[in-house]
């Protein structure tokens, strides 16, 4: 819409989405495929399956299994 001033939380909101796609080293219009056309659907699986990790411990063990399978493939 032109003259549209985008509020504070949509301006946190895009700061935000761009700060992901940065991390995930995507195009920001990425995030927003679905999942099952994108390559993102594996890394969808893993954060859902990161958020049900309760403990520090179980976190440690799923990035080093994650650490290995990077360090097995470079190889």
């Amino acid at each position: 819409m032109p003259g549209h001033r985008m509020s504070s939380s949509d301006n946190a909101t895009t700061a935000r989405l761009n700060a992901i796609s940065a991390a995930l080293r995507i195009p920001l219009d990425q995030l927003f495929e679905t999942p099952a056309s994108c390559e993102l659907a594996d890394a969808n699986e893993c954060l859902r399956l990161w958020r049900l990790l309760r403990t520090a411990e179980a976190r440690d063990r799923a990035l080093a299994a994650l650490r290995k399978a990077v360090e097995e493939e470079a190889t």
